[in-house]
């Protein structure tokens, strides 16, 4: 089981139930084992399941169902694998901090899980650490340089990391930075509903403050030139930014502002 062979630990563990019966007892360890593995893959299979439906609700309560009788963690690759699919789960669900503690124990478990690594350096940057982002995207690039998406997130941790934005238009409007141009109008249109002045008469100032960064956010997002230079993407092509960095302290471009997640390629961290 240690090694990932669930069939043929099945099997060793069957004939220790039969032994034990053989010899006019039980052996409850085994069986309750036995029990724990069949229970968390059953589960595993009905959270992937949900989560191919998004529905994030009931991936989670099934993710849970399967994590909770692992305590043992015998089967490490499963274990892992459980772990940072709740946590994309619960990035769904907007828990970021509940996300980044299930991937950093499937770290913990697994240090080179590549996808767990990827999915943490993401939710750094929607936590905007971005050092730490870059810190394990950089470890992606060694491990597993074509990973899908991590040139495009690479280079915009590493710039980001320098010189973060003065202003978040993606957290703005709750949206990935890698969004298409169909997304960015559609969460505009949300966004603009939501903090129309006249939808907001008992905070006009707020309402009409937030109205104006999304309108902004939308016509920069919207403008092929100026999207690159927020992504840093014309300064790194331009001057050939250097991979090494001194990093700047963290911080929040809106706080005290609850952000939707970014969302992240393939729908999310990509699926289960």
């Amino acid at each position: 089981l240690r090694l990932g062979r669930r069939r043929d630990a099945r099997e060793a563990l069957w004939q220790a139930m039969d032994v034990a019966a053989s010899l006019g007892g039980e052996h409850l360890i085994t069986e309750q084992l036995l029990d724990s593995m069949s229970v968390t893959e059953t589960q595993k299979a009905a959270g992937n399941d949900a989560f191919r439906c998004g529905d994030w609700p009931r991936a989670l309560s099934a993710y849970d169902a399967a994590i909770g009788p692992d305590v043992g963690r015998w089967d490490l690759e499963l274990s892992a694998q459980l772990l940072c699919n709740r946590s994309n789960v619960k990035s769904k669900l907007g828990s970021v901090a509940e996300a980044l503690a299930d991937v950093s124990s499937a770290l913990a478990l697994l240090p080179h899980y590549v996808k767990a690594l990827f999915r943490r350096g993401l939710l750094y940057m929607e936590l905007e650490q971005f050092k730490n982002a870059v810190e394990d995207l950089e470890l992606v690039s060694r491990l597993a340089p074509q990973f899908p998406g991590l040139a495009e997130w690479l280079q915009r941790a590493r710039v980001w990391a320098v010189r973060p934005p003065k202003k978040n238009y993606y957290a703005l409007l709750g949206l990935r930075p890698g969004a298409t141009p169909a997304e960015i109008k559609k969460a505009y249109r949300k966004a603009a509903l939501k903090w129309h002045p006249d939808k907001n008469q008992h905070d006009c100032e707020r309402a009409e403050r937030m109205f104006k960064d999304i309108l902004e956010a939308f016509e920069v997002l919207s403008d092929p030139q100026r999207r690159s230079q927020q992504d840093g993407q014309e300064a790194h092509q331009h001057t050939g930014a250097s991979t090494h960095f001194a990093y700047p302290a963290s911080r929040s471009s809106f706080a005290g502002e609850k952000r939707a997640p970014f969302g992240f390629p393939g729908g999310g961290f990509g699926g289960p």
